[in-house]
């Protein structure tokens, strides 16, 4: 892989955790490039409004047109909520959701490796998580952190009104 790019979308949490994502990627000795240049693209979704799911399609689109050799790794809460869905999108490589986030380093450790990512779609019940994907964001300079709020990893609560879990 020549490098990665992490682009994230939407909440604040979902900032720091892409700073967190790039942090564990460095860790497994990959190198950031830019996203018209990278191996590996990693949008991190968000899912709150229709306009975000269309702002993920639309970054899907524009990766596969300025740089068509990159594999798209689709992360977040647009991939909680409808893995199917954006595993469907054409160049989209891997989806991985708030379920297995953490994990994305190791599966492309693995994916680098000679072994190969068995199945494009890595997503499990989120409730079953009892951790936090909410290691400080060392590799952004220290300038994003993510605090514990419950609310921003969802609870084991399934209230109608809610679209992330």
């Amino acid at each position: 892989m020549s490098g990665f790019f992490v682009r994230s979308f939407g909440c604040r949490a979902s900032q720091a955790d892409g700073a967190a994502l790039e942090e564990g990627l460095r860790a497994k000795g990959f190198e950031a490039a830019a996203e018209r240049e990278a191996g590996l693209v990693v949008l991190n979704s968000c899912t709150v409004t229709a306009a975000a799911d269309e702002e993920i399609r639309n970054a899907v689109r524009r990766v596969r047109r300025e740089n068509p050799a990159a594999r798209i790794l689709v992360t977040g809460c647009y991939a909680q909520r409808a893995p199917e869905e954006i595993a469907a999108f054409e160049g989209v490589t891997w989806v991985v959701g708030n379920s297995d986030k953490a994990r994305i380093p190791e599966f492309m450790d693995e994916a680098c490796g000679g072994e190969h990512y068995h199945g494009q779609i890595q997503v499990h019940d989120v409730f079953a998580e009892t951790g936090f994907f909410a290691a400080p964001a060392g590799g952004a300079g220290g300038e994003r952190t993510r605090p514990n709020l419950k609310i921003q990893d969802g609870c084991n609560n399934r209230c109608s009104f809610c679209v992330i879990p």
